[in-house]
C-alpha cells in the first residue's frame, strides 16, 4: 500500500497541536493566569480586596503592558476609599510592572514609574507592612528584580 504524500504533515501537525495544548498551562502560569483570583466579594476588604483586584489583571500582561494598565485602570474604582486595599492594590501592579520592566517589556517603564509613584502615595495613608503585601501574594519580596522601593 502506498502511503498518502499528506500523512506524514498530517502526523506532524497533530504532535505539534498536542504538543502546544499540553504547554499551554505553562505558558498561562509563566504571564500571571496561575494568580487569577476573580474579583472578590463586598466580605473582602483591605490587602485581600487590593490584591485581588490588581491580580485580577495578570492574564492580561504579553509582550506589552497596555492592555494589562487598561484592567487596573478600569478595575481602581471599585476599591473605594479603602486605604489598605490601595496599598495593596498598588503593590501588585508595581511588582507586575517592574518584573516586566526587569523583562525588558518595551512599554514597561511608564508604568513601572506610575505604579510606584502611587503605591508609595497609597502606603503614605495606610503603611501596610512589606511582609504583610507579599505575604497576601504569595511574594518573597527579597527575589524582586528590584528594591521595594521606600518613601525618602
Amino acid at each position: 500500500m502506498e502511503a498518502h504524500w499528506l500523512a506524514l504533515p498530517r502526523r506532524g501537525a497533530t504532535v505539534f497541536a498536542m504538543a502546544l495544548c499540553l504547554l499551554s498551562p505553562i505558558v498561562a502560569r509563566a504571564h500571571g493566569e496561575g494568580m487569577h483570583r476573580g474579583i472578590p466579594g463586598p466580605e473582602v476588604s483591605g490587602v485581600e480586596r487590593g490584591a485581588a483586584y490588581a491580580l485580577n489583571c495578570d492574564h492580561l500582561i504579553h509582550e506589552l503592558l497596555f492592555e494589562y494598565a487598561y484592567c487596573i485602570r478600569t478595575h481602581h474604582p471599585a476599591l473605594g476609599a479603602d486605604p489598605e486595599a490601595q496599598v495593596a492594590f498598588w503593590f501588585v501592579a508595581w511588582v507586575r510592572a517592574s518584573v516586566a520592566q526587569a523583562n525588558g517589556y518595551a512599554d514597561a517603564d511608564p508604568f513601572e514609574a506610575d505604579y510606584r509613584t502611587r503605591f508609595l502615595s497609597a502606603r503614605r495613608h495606610a503603611p501596610v507592612s512589606l511582609k504583610r503585601l507579599c505575604a497576601e501574594v504569595f511574594t518573597d519580596c527579597s527575589t524582586l528584580p528590584v528594591a521595594v522601593p521606600e518613601e525618602k
